[in-house]
């Protein structure tokens, strides 16, 4: 389930940068652009949170 998770991120961030790509480009319109730019911060958000928490709990420091 997790892999699978994780697959479909990966599609995501892929389709994404695309669009931003395709913004740049002059090929999208500004909405793509929007929508990519909030998912890529959702996901800048979600791996600093990671990052966060894998570092507040360390099992070795208790």
């Amino acid at each position: 389930m997790v892999s699978e998770t994780n697959d479909l991120k990966n599609v995501i961030d892929i389709v994404s940068a695309g669009v931003a790509f395709g913004t740049m480009a002059q090929v999208l319109p500004t909405v793509a652009a929007v929508a990519s730019l909030v998912w890529t911060l959702i996901r800048i958000g979600e791996w600093a949170y990671a990052k966060w928490q894998k570092r507040q709990f360390n099992p070795l420091d208790h």
